[in-house]
Parts: structure tokens; C-alpha cells; sequence
């Protein structure tokens, strides 16, 4: 009931918020495939959103998912991240048991500028990101294919410790509605060393409600036998703040 309730008042935030211009910014919210630009030199951006899976009768939240990022030049680009997760388990006729926040996922990065997009060359720049819980590294690429339609993806390694990691890909397709609406459809997926592939389907709506703002609402579903979620509901913004 309460994930209800913050979806309804997300949507009425979502929908009667601001009819401004065409956003400015290109996020790394909501997907898993991650933005082949970089924010403008002197910038600085903030994305933050909530997030719920599910697993059996298991529910993990993602209370708050903040990053960070800052322009140090065209090619440079600066990045801080922390999770604040809270678990949920029913018991059936022993009732619920919820642990107490706590923070997770700490991370910080970088991400260089390799190309600009040039007819069939694609958009593409590489990031790592070094963390308490989990490191990785991101080759993010993209392409324009028209005025609506965008395709972007992303290759990689992430290390949960030092003696094990996993190979992550993903690609997501972007259809531009009008000025503010784009809607995405993303398959993304990991395969563990010595163990079997996962693959996650995911349907969202992205919101321009501001030349240097996004809101997003998401929802997915793992379709893949092997899983660490059944479905994930999730919203959240990305704002910029340009150097003046």
C-alpha cells in the first residue's frame, strides 16, 4: 500500500509538473545501460530515485539512489554514488520482519570521452567506478537513428570482490513523443563467472518537465529462469546544475 501511494503521488508530481521546454541533460537514470555523454564542463548533476523488487516474498528497497556528477572538462567527467536500501520479508502467520536502513553501493568514478557520433560511428566514452560493495567498468555507446528514435548500450565487467566478477551488458531503445515524453524498452543482463546468464526486460516513461530536468517512472520483470528479482517498480529525477 505504501509503494501505492508514493507511485499515485509520483504520477501527480509527474503529470501536472511543469510544461516547459525539451530537456537539455542526458541522465543515466533509470536504465542499466549507462549515457555515452557527459555532463557540460563546470556542471554539475544530481540524479536520486526510489526503487522496489521483488523475490519470492522478499522486498528489497532502494529507500534513495543519489549519483553525483561533475563536468571537469569535455572529455572528463567526475562521479559520486550511494544507496540507501531497506529489506522487507513476510512470514506469512509469523507476520513481517524489516531491517533497519542502511547505506550500500558507495562509489567513486570517472568517465573519459572516447568519440562523437559520426554516421555510423557511434557516441561512446568509458567509465570505472570503485566501490565498498562492488567496482566496475563501462564501455557506453550510442546512436541517434533519427529525430525519435535513439539506441544506446553498454558492455562491461562488474567485480563484487576481489575473487570473482561478471560480465553485464544492455541496450535500450529511446522514441521521442513530442517535445516531453520518451518512452524506453531495455534488456539488459549479466552472466557470473561459472554461472548461468540473467536477463531483465524493462518498460518506462521519461518526462522533460524542464530545460535542465527529468522525471522518470519504470517498471520490469526478470525473464530469465535464474533471477535476484521477480519484478522492479521504481521513479526518480535527474536535475542539472549549469556553470554560470
Amino acid at each position: 500500500m505504501v509503494v501505492k501511494q508514493r507511485v499515485t503521488l509520483f504520477l501527480i508530481f509527474f503529470l501536472s509538473f511543469g510544461s516547459y521546454l525539451k530537456a537539455q541533460i542526458n541522465t543515466d537514470r533509470p536504465t542499466q545501460t549507462s549515457s555515452s555523454f557527459l555532463v557540460s564542463k563546470g556542471a554539475l548533476q544530481i540524479e536520486t530515485g526510489y526503487a522496489n523488487r521483488k523475490f519470492n516474498n522478499e522486498n528489497f528497497f532502494t529507500l534513495n539512489s543519489t549519483q553525483i556528477r561533475y563536468g571537469v572538462s569535455r572529455k572528463i567527467e567526475l562521479r559520486v554514488s550511494q544507496d540507501l536500501s531497506q529489506n522487507r520479508i513476510d512470514r506469512g502467520t509469523n507476520g513481517t520482519f524489516t531491517t533497519d536502513p542502511n547505506f550500500t553501493n558507495a562509489q567513486i568514478g570517472v568517465r573519459v570521452h572516447l568519440l562523437d557520433e559520426d554516421k555510423w560511428v557511434p557516441q561512446m566514452s568509458v567509465q570505472a567506478n570503485i566501490g565498498v560493495d562492488l567496482s566496475d567498468v563501462r564501455l557506453n555507446m550510442s546512436h541517434n537513428i533519427n529525430r525519435d528514435w535513439c539506441i544506446g548500450y553498454t558492455l562491461g565487467l562488474d567485480f563484487p570482490n576481489a575473487f570473482s566478477y561478471r560480465a553485464i551488458y544492455s541496450v535500450v531503445a529511446n522514441y521521442a513523443m513530442r517535445d516531453k515524453f520518451t518512452l524506453f524498452t531495455e534488456l539488459s543482463g549479466n552472466s557470473p563467472r561459472f554461472h548461468t546468464k540473467e536477463l531483465s526486460l524493462t518498460f518506462g516513461l521519461l518526462f522533460a518537465a524542464g530545460p535542465n530536468l527529468q522525471l522518470d517512472i519504470y517498471s520490469g520483470r526478470t525473464i530469465t529462469a535464474v533471477k535476484t528479482y521477480d519484478s522492479v517498480l521504481g521513479f526518480g529525477l535527474a536535475f542539472s546544475l549549469p556553470k554560470k
